[in-house]
């Protein structure tokens, strides 16, 4: 009888391998890992170390591509993240106010770097299972563990080798004017564990199927492959056209933002590029079946004192439907569908497809999709802490990026099963198909009874024609040409007309004609703007800015931001405005902001306003340019123009006059002061009510007689107007009159002859004036 040999009969493996080994020591099986995981990995690094020298050394030559240390740190980093360890950045700088610290890790998995890594291991591993057959799966399972272990502690030396305290020390240290120790590199124990489990898990999977080679499948394994056939049919257009709209979207961006001219950021962007491809095809596909892209962050902190920490979480998904154009998009992979089924069909015989195909379709695709989603989608996380002056504050955060982890199973699922149930109709749809279709999906390599049956010579080996099926697929082919029509029609005026830039020109046009209703505030100017008024941008009183120009646009999907610049005053200013796109198909874009502001102070006294126009006390809006304040009409105060430059952003001037009394009004307080000494200087009684001298509060004997005054000294004095407002006379208090008089003689003095009095009297005049329809009036006092 002959002995037939299973999927565990490790010790019958088919012809084609040699015979298998006796159990090998450790020490052997430990030198097999080292080579394999040298022939593994090493290629690859070596190729990773190339290519970041060639792309540093063009950068460097366009710029500043840094050092070849710079290159192979880059190297080690990309090869350490592709094999699952972190990008960690830590340490603390010491600022003199106190002292801060971090600690941030970011994961990113470069596909097409770890496609590489993967495919040569695997080749590695195969070439010494067949070379040194395991003796089971218990030595099979070590031998691929010693090669997660290797490569594992080679990965930790390269991350410990290549850690530098120079790559963002000094960038980091300089924000704070202070030294920084700021470690870069792979963070040990990814760098450690990310690689031990890939590579085993690789190793292991590719002697496994050395092993399982020739051995008899299940019964399921059939249908299991099928559907595998066409879910690699269809992935393979999805990624065909994932990669047409990126090379299209790619060469639209660079003609818009000028991206060819030879920067060194352009080199290293493209480097970059090349290094996340996978990435981004990978996300392209999904985006491409309706999976929205996710971002999610969340933050904790607590400061010293503070009973109550804070934490916050938000997550935003942007995707096809919130673009409404774009929901066209969606026909590509419905022709990729019907492709898909037209070219599994007339290329080969029927696969065995059954009702349960279409489940086992939906699960797979569910599982690839969950699996793609994380694979692209990139993690950040870490802490930090800052002290300083008794105070100190900690927190945490992490955040990711990608395809929506919900959304990606649920719709790939969707898909996969849509892809297998149109296979199964296959026969019916390439008969009910037109025949230019059915040619161009097909390809070349056509079986002969189909190239028969759908030129009409010959029978269908299966199915039959349907005219409801060729309408759906007619009614999808026009509509997706007349979507890629719309698509592309759409797309060349948004990229020509309906621009940031066109939008930024006619802010500035606006600008610079002080149009407000042409610059399409967010909040419309209400009665309370006088600086928007069209009485006062229309004036002499406000100058717009000149030299205007856009210096910078950076698009963010559907939202932009730009730096302009201007002239303002003879002084040059720039300002960053941000852009967001309208709603609808040939949405344009909108400029958001582009007022200041200006905070308008009256307290001296005297009203300010523009062109005649009388300016509130309080913050208000104002557009980039000049304004020139005056002094309201008043009877007492005056005040030279101001002119005030406002210069967008964040500026915000306080516009305060220097007020002065008028020249008139101060000769009428000067001829009332006379007259006031003039009047005081005559009277012969105490208290001299009114006067600046010889009032209640001073001493003059009660038995003088004949009193007289005369002033000798008056003091300088000057107008000005009291933090109340109020307008008053300030002196020193160096006036001096000279009273004199008579007194009675002594009782007991035998000379009955009255006695002489005279006193010098110090005084000031300080006083508060009020001065109305030409008449002055004084009120003094101390």
């Amino acid at each position: 009888m002959t002995e037939q040999h299973h999927a565990g009969d490790w010790a019958a493996p088919p012809p084609v391998v040699g015979p298998p080994a006796p159990t090998a020591p450790l020490a052997v099986d430990l030198l097999q890992a080292l080579r394999t995981v040298a022939r593994g990995l090493l290629p690859v690094l070596v190729g990773l170390a190339l290519f970041t020298a060639a792309v540093g050394g063009s950068a460097a030559i366009a710029g500043d591509g840094g050092s070849p240390g710079d290159w192979l740190l880059a190297a080690v980093v990309v090869f350490g993240l592709a094999l699952g360890a972190r990008l960690v950045v830590e340490g603390q700088v010491a600022p003199e106010v106190g002292a801060a610290g971090v600690d941030v890790g970011i994961r990113v998995l470069p596909l097409v770097v770890t496609a590489a890594v993967v495919v040569s291991l695997a080749a590695a591993a195969r070439r010494s299972e067949r070379a040194h057959r395991s003796a089971g799966p218990a030595q099979l399972l070590v031998r691929a563990g010693l090669a997660g272990l290797v490569a594992g502690v080679l990965v930790l030396l390269l991350a410990l080798l290549t850690r530098t305290s120079t790559f963002l020390a000094d960038e980091l240290g300089g924000l704070v004017a202070s030294p920084g120790q700021v470690s870069t590199g792979l963070g040990a124990v990814g760098a450690f564990f990310g690689p031990a489990l890939l590579v085993g898990i690789v190793v292991a999977a590719a002697r496994y199927a050395v092993v399982r080679t020739g051995s008899p499948r299940p019964a399921w394994w059939g249908e299991v492959r099928a559907v595998g056939r066409v879910l690699r049919t269809a992935v393979v257009g999805l990624v065909v056209v994932a990669a047409v709209l990126l090379v299209v979207v790619a060469v639209q961006d660079a003609a818009g933002h000028g991206f060819v001219e030879g920067g060194d950021g352009d080199v290293l962007a493209v480097g970059a590029a090349l290094v996340l491809l996978g990435n981004v095809l990978g996300a392209g596909v999904l985006a491409l079946l309706g999976v929205p892209l996710s971002a999610t962050a969340y933050g904790a902190g607590a400061f010293t004192g503070s009973p109550d920490g804070i934490r916050a979480s938000q997550t935003v998904q942007y995707g096809l439907v919130d673009e409404p154009v774009l929901l066209l998009l969606l026909l590509l992979p419905v022709l990729v569908v019907l492709v898909t089924a037209v070219r599994r069909t007339v290329r080969g015989r029927q696969l065995p497809l059954g009702p349960r195909s279409v489940l086992v379709g939906a699960g797979a695709g569910a599982v690839a999709g969950l699996l793609l989603a994380l694979l692209v989608r990139a993690w950040a996380s870490g802490g930090g802490g800052a002290s300083g002056y008794g105070y100190g504050a900690v927190g945490i955060g992490q955040a990711s990026l990608g395809p929506s982890l919900l959304w990606a199973p649920l719709l790939c699922g969707f898909w996969a099963a849509l892809a297998v149930a149109a296979v199964r109709v296959g026969p019916t749809l390439v008969l009910s198909s037109p025949a230019w279709f059915v040619r161009l999906a097909g390809g070349r390599r056509q079986h002969p009874q189909w190239l028969a049956a759908v030129a009409g010579t010959g029978p269908p080996p299966a199915g039959r024609r349907s005219a409801a099926i060729r309408g759906t697929v007619l009614g999808v082919g026009v509509l997706a040409v007349l979507g890629v029509v719309g698509i592309g029609a759409v797309a060349v005026v948004r990229s020509t007309v309906l621009t940031p830039e066109s939008a930024l020109d006619d802010h500035l046009a606006a600008l610079a004609e002080g149009d407000v209703a042409a610059l399409g505030l967010e909040e419309p100017p209400g009665p309370a703007d006088v600086l928007l008024s069209p009485e006062v941008l229309d004036s002499d009183a406000y100058a717009p800015p000149t030299d205007l120009e856009v210096l910078e646009v950076d698009t963010y999907g559907s939202s932009a931001s730009a730096e302009i610049g201007y002239t303002v005053d003879g002084e040059r200013a720039t300002q960053r405005v941000w852009l967001s796109r309208e709603d609808g198909l040939l949405g344009g874009w909108t400029v958001e902001g582009g007022d200041s502001s200006l905070y308008v102070q009256d307290s001296s006294g005297v009203a300010v306003q523009v062109a005649g126009v009388d300016v509130p006390e309080g913050s208000q809006r104002a557009l980039p340019g000049t304004y020139t304040f005056t002094a309201a009409d008043d009877e007492v105060l005056t005040a030279d123009p101001l002119t005030v430059a406002v210069l967008g952003d964040l500026s915000y001037d306080t516009v305060s006059l220097e007020p002065r009394v008028r020249d008139e009004v101060t000769e009428l307080v000067a001829q009332a002061v006379d007259e006031a000494l003039t009047d005081c200087a005559a009277r012969t009684t105490v208290p001299m009510d009114g006067c600046p001298f010889l009032d209640e509060y001073s001493y003059v004997p009660d038995d003088v007689t004949g009193l007289t005054v005369r002033v000798v000294t008056v003091p300088d004095w000057e107008l000005e107007l009291d933090h109340e407002g109020q307008l008053v006379i300030r002196s020193d208090y160096d006036g001096e009159v000279l009273v004199t008089g008579s007194r009675p003689p002594f009782s007991s003095s035998p000379d009955q002859t009255p006695r002489p009095y005279e006193s010098d009297v110090s005084f000031s005049l300080d006083a508060d004036v009020s001065v109305g329809d030409g008449e002055v009036e004084l009120e003094f006092g101390y």
